[in-house]
């Protein structure tokens, strides 16, 4: 019985190993970029600037929090401190500014509610 009890053990081991072996492998790279697909030649935008939110102002307006943003301006990016806006017909949701590709053009679209 004892016999019996370590065989299992073993057999359970041996097939959890490769499983558990298998999740620490890391990814596979990105792809490398296909020949002829359209790169922004614009600069990335940069990660979020570090900021406190203060408390909303007194109103009988329901608020929401815009976080800041980098927004583009024809030769570089500058930062839109986050503010208190109304919710004004729109969800809480914000889609910050980032780049579109339209008719072969890249187009800055800027950050709005959804």
């Amino acid at each position: 019985m004892v016999g019996m009890t370590v065989f299992r053990m073993l057999l359970i081991a041996s097939l959890l190993t490769p499983l558990a072996l298998g999740a620490c492998v890391p990814p596979p790279p990105p792809a490398p970029p296909v020949a002829g697909a359209p790169v922004n030649p614009y600069p990335p935008v940069p990660p979020p600037q570090a900021e406190e939110r203060p408390l909303p102002p007194p109103s009988e307006d329901q608020l929401v929090w815009r976080l800041g943003q980098w927004e583009w301006v024809g030769s570089g990016y500058v930062w839109r401190p986050g503010e208190w806006e109304k919710l004004d017909g729109h969800s809480n949701q914000y889609l910050p500014g980032h780049w579109d590709l339209q008719n072969g053009a890249w187009i800055w679209q800027r950050g709005h509610w959804l």
